[in-house]
């Protein structure tokens, strides 16, 4: 997740959470690092989970809330009577009836329940007392809603980061991982999607002068704490003093993966900084490609990644 999302969310709560900070750490076995929001619990347990997981629902709580409604369940344990929970509230359900439905040879024990936003619904009596279940759909659907943006709100936020260097007239905004038409006020249409343009992302024939109709490179360059990834029709080691020189850090060349079709080294670098922003965290300084730099970058698992990407392709490597 960018810094900026993680940020964003620092202060809200989401069931019996409120984020006080985020972390970025390794994910156990795979080496890749993850966002894990330091949140603090209703029963006051403070508690590091993974941002995905409560930014969509799947975690509300510490695990307390399933413990405090946990029942036993049958083969001789004693489950909750229903006039012990009905006209009770979990969640943003209340329970107004029992019932049971035929599950292949036996039945399931259900309620039925009225949600907060006025639906009823029949669900799985376990799965309400657990705590595991919200609401009848709704909340998932509110807080996956919360995080999507009209095509008003992208273009607001789209000429925040680019100021009139482009025009969204043909934009018709779907979700951020949906790509939408741009026009580039110089070298015309292009498509992208509205993540990675938030993000930064532009018209490749711009800034860089990149042309897809040549040869071209993706390159590894490498400071002290920044990576730097991008693609150029230059010699990598001519890009890296470009930058240099701009940005007053001193980047080199760890990897460049040539292709002579430089339309196959741009999809590369789509991908590449897909992963990239998943993993890692940009500077907020201003400098050319600034948005395609990250801190504390390891390197050999990002060659690897490189490497598994092109093993395909019709590529020569250099370090």
């Amino acid at each position: 997740m960018p810094a900026s999302k993680a940020t964003e969310s620092i202060g809200k709560t989401y069931g019996r959470l409120t984020v006080l900070d985020s972390e970025s750490v390794l994910y156990p076995n795979s080496g890749r690092k993850v966002v894990k929001f330091i949140c603090k619990c209703e029963c006051g347990n403070v508690k590091s989970i993974i941002s995905q997981d409560i930014r969509n629902g799947a975690v509300l709580s510490c695990g307390c809330f399933m413990k405090e409604q946990a029942f036993k369940g049958a083969k001789g344990r004693v489950k909750h009577k229903i006039e012990e929970v009905v006209g009770k509230k979990f969640n943003r359900l209340t329970i107004l009836s029992e019932v049971y439905e035929e599950k292949g040879r036996g039945k399931r024990r259900c309620f039925e329940c009225i949600c907060d936003c006025g639906n009823k619904c029949t669900v799985m009596a376990h799965r309400v007392l657990s705590g595991n279940l919200q609401s009848c759909g709704c909340a998932r659907a509110n807080i996956a809603e919360s995080h999507r943006h009209g095509t008003e709100d992208f273009i607001r936020l789209a000429q925040g980061v680019h100021g009139d260097r482009y025009e969204y007239s043909l934009v018709e905004f779907i979700s951020d991982k949906e790509k939408v038409k741009i026009v580039c006020k110089e070298h015309g249409v292009f498509k992208q999607t509205p993540g990675n343009h938030k993000q930064g992302a532009g018209c490749r024939a711009c800034g860089r002068g990149f042309n897809p109709k040549k040869s071209g490179y993706l390159y590894v360059l490498k400071s002290s704490n920044l990576t730097k990834v991008g693609i150029t029709n230059l010699l990598p080691r001519k890009r890296a003093k470009n930058i240099s020189n701009d940005s007053g850090i001193s980047f080199e060349v760890s990897f460049s993966v040539k292709a002579q079709d430089g339309e196959i080294v741009a999809e590369l670098e789509n991908d590449l900084l897909r992963y990239m922003r998943q993993h890692y965290q940009s500077p907020t300084t201003s400098f050319d490609g600034y948005t395609e730099c990250f801190y504390d970058v390891d390197y050999e698992p990002l060659v690897a990644y490189i490497k598994d990407m092109t093993k395909d392709k019709e590529v020569s490597y250099a370090y």
